[in-house]
């Protein structure tokens, strides 16, 4: 399947804000109380007509939006909001890995916020994004490439560890399995990072 995105259009507004409605419920409730559909309306509304919103497309579906903001200082995620009918795909990570690559053909991070009861922050944390300051309702996060590459090297070692516990024990376990056992646990791992991204969207 391919995901792709175009620009967004006046005919695309009420899918966005139905998307927006049953995909934010769930975290405007947990923080605020009460769904409110009269003023999430307005809240859309607003955020909707006073910036550039992209539709993305799986296939030739439309199953997210998203608005993406290029600044002088960094590349700003404002929304990314995926139709819970297509969540656990790995559109939202296909997504997120495009605005990483294009902060670094720019040379600048990529910079978000989110709501504190938003499950979505702990997963942009597994894509490299970390915490920079919180606010009373949101917790801002950054990608940074020079911390990334800092970090990604720390990994490296802490995986090469790893392999060496694994590989340790030669005299139980044969070559062939002791591959395929690392082989799973690495690509469990991803898989379930894509997973669990799509599941717990959002980024404001």
């Amino acid at each position: 399947m391919k995901v792709s995105r175009r620009a967004a259009t006046i005919a695309d507004t009420d899918f966005a804000r139905s998307v927006h409605h049953r995909a934010y419920r769930d975290v405007i409730e947990r923080q605020y109380g009460p769904w409110d559909e009269s003023n999430q309306d307005k809240l859309f509304d607003a955020a909707w007509s006073t910036a550039d919103h992209e539709i993305v497309l799986y296939d030739d579906a439309r199953c997210a939006y998203t608005c993406i903001e290029n600044r002088d200082d960094c590349v700003y995620l404002h929304e990314l909001v995926v139709d819970p009918d297509f969540q656990s795909r790995g559109i939202g990570t296909q997504i997120l890995q495009s605005v990483i690559e294009q902060a670094i053909s720019k040379g600048v991070p990529v910079r978000l916020r989110t709501h504190l009861t938003n499950r979505a922050a702990n997963l942009y944390r597994r894509m490299g994004l970390q915490e920079t300051a919180r606010t009373e309702t949101h917790v801002l996060l950054e990608w940074n490439q020079e911390r990334n590459d800092d970090d990604s090297a720390k990994r490296a070692l802490m995986a090469f560890d790893d392999t060496e516990n694994l590989f340790s024990y030669g005299t139980l376990q044969s070559e062939a399995v002791q591959l395929a056992t690392f082989g799973r646990r690495l690509e469990g791992t991803v898989d379930r990072i894509s997973r669990d991204f799509d599941t717990h969207w959002g980024s404001d």
